[in-house]
């Protein structure tokens, strides 16, 4: 086997900060990440679908408004609730899988640079992160992407009227972006879709695409990441909004 040499690998980082460890269990353990966003993600579409869909299917959302607490208290409790089930959720399924990382592979290599991840191809990638920094940078993502696909589901509830509209229209909403990416490949849709919370579930393809302008808006990882996330931030606070709004108008009418 022939060894490449050190100035072939391209990187972009100094070699000085290069630590190398192990790996291998690290790339196990950012896979299953993949896998539980998209778990915890169903998990909470099935569970939201009903919070308000599931009240004017059965006909008593006019009953609970007539109500004297219903009034002012319903909305709040209802959205407040939604994000107490996604937080429960978090924090339940993902500290079980850090638990049991911990305890079978121990956190031997927690300091090893991502580009000494082998199964991985960022030799060239510009962020000097280790494994543990990397982990808690992609439980922020988790966090906040998670926390607009809570906020949507529940906004696509309040404007419908059977849980079965909601839960499908939910679904749809969840996992589209992720078939609209292999259709355009390139181009502004496909940085558009980028935005999209399932869009990043890849460790490796979210390093990659928000390292680089080509792929996406800027050449600065965090300025990408930090973009996506407000964002995010932004439609969470603008869907609770919308729906507390439009409850308040309802009930004054």
């Amino acid at each position: 086997m022939k060894l490449k040499k050190v100035d072939d690998l391209g990187l972009t980082v100094p070699l000085d900060s290069i630590k190398l460890g192990n790996f291998a269990s690290w790339n196990q353990l950012f896979q299953l990440l993949s896998a539980t966003f998209m778990l915890i993600g169903i998990l909470l579409i099935y569970i939201l679908s009903p919070v308000f869909s599931g009240d004017k299917m059965n006909g008593i959302l006019p009953l609970l408004l007539t109500t004297k607490f219903g009034r002012t208290k319903l909305t709040y409790s209802k959205v407040g609730a939604t994000f107490l089930i996604f937080l429960s959720s978090f924090i339940l399924i993902h500290g079980l899988i850090f638990a049991f990382f911990a305890y079978y592979f121990g956190l031997s290599g927690w300091d090893t640079s991502i580009q000494m991840n082998f199964y991985w191809n960022l030799y060239s990638l510009p962020l000097s992160l280790n494994f543990i920094q990397l982990y808690l940078v992609v439980l922020v993502y988790h966090f906040i992407a998670l926390l607009l696909v809570s906020s949507t589901t529940s906004f696509i509830s309040y404007f419908t009227k059977s849980t079965f509209t909601t839960l499908s229209l939910s679904l749809g909403v969840f996992f589209l972006p992720q078939l609209l990416l292999q259709i355009f490949k390139g181009g502004i849709v496909n940085k558009l879709l980028t935005f999209c919370p399932i869009s990043n579930i890849n460790t490796e393809s979210m390093l990659l695409k928000l390292s680089d302008s080509e792929t996406f808006l800027f050449s600065n990882f965090y300025l990408n990441f930090f973009l996506i996330l407000s964002l995010m931030i932004f439609l969470t606070i603008l869907f609770n909004a919308i729906i507390i709004k439009k409850q308040k108008i309802r009930i004054n009418l």
